[in-house]
């Protein structure tokens, strides 16, 4: 067992949402899609499809956390008392 205190703990964050064209399935965040349509459309067929769904980050009301001194990753649930590493 560590004799870590975990006083130094950074949030990692949760993935950002992410975005699944219509026609090929590929999947890119919002800040991927440069020119506003699918690239992987774009070259292999040459169309501009701009046909989206957007994919929702799992509802986990989990919080992780990763400790600077010793690299532990710890987890709380949404409640509290609910932490574990």
């Amino acid at each position: 067992m560590s004799d870590c205190r975990h006083d130094q703990l950074v949030l990692i964050r949760p993935p950002e949402t992410r975005l699944r064209c219509v026609r090929c399935h590929l999947t890119i965040t919002p800040a991927e899609l440069e020119q506003g349509y699918c690239p992987e459309c774009y070259e292999t067929t040459g169309r501009q499809v701009d046909e989206f769904e957007r994919l929702q980050n799992p509802t986990d009301a989990r919080v992780r956390y990763r400790c600077e001194r010793c690299g532990i990753t710890i987890e709380c649930g949404a409640n509290a008392g609910q932490c574990g590493v």
